[in-house]
């Protein structure tokens, strides 16, 4: 599972969590990224840890430098406050550390 942030930031209207979808998608396809990538948001409809399927729930949580953030999806959710064993670095999709690097 990868973890990747948005090239700029966003007013918050992105026309609901489908339109955040959209987002990832096209910035993922323009950086040559495969897969699929879902925003990391929640909503009335959405709860945040039912947007990776169950079966992969177990899988570690990367950056798109493949660097591990979590050991695995669920460890986000168990309650212990979802601490990083180091610092941790977030990419966006056209590759800037977005924790380190100003806009």
């Amino acid at each position: 599972l990868r973890l990747a942030a948005l090239n700029l930031p966003s007013t918050g209207d992105m026309r609901g969590v489908r339109g955040a979808d959209f987002r990832c998608f096209r910035e993922a396809r323009a950086a040559g990224l495969q897969g699929t990538f879902r925003a990391f948001l929640t909503s009335r409809v959405q709860n945040l840890d039912s947007i990776v399927r169950y079966q992969d729930r177990n899988l570690p949580v990367v950056n798109i430098k493949g660097e591990v953030l979590f050991n695995t999806w669920r460890e986000i959710f168990s309650g212990s406050g979802a601490y990083f064993s180091h610092k941790p670095r977030i990419f966006s999709f056209d590759g800037k550390d977005v924790l380190n690097n100003p806009l």
